[in-house]
């Protein structure tokens, strides 16, 4: 469950890095999918969603 969990999250990082074009999310990415570091999917997320709140001012 937990491997198909960080499977998913990684997933919706991939999507998110190629609709926002960020070069440093993809690499992020590419590292974590190298070294299979699930446990900082959630950590990254949570960060990736941060940096890009502050990028827009309603």
């Amino acid at each position: 469950m937990g491997s198909k969990l960080g499977a998913l999250q990684l997933q919706y990082i991939e999507y998110n890095c190629i609709f926002e074009n960020s070069s440093a999310g993809m690499r992020k990415m590419e590292e974590m999918k190298s070294t299979r570091a699930h446990r900082n999917t959630i950590q990254y997320l949570m960060l990736f969603l941060f940096n890009n709140s502050l990028n827009f001012r309603f």
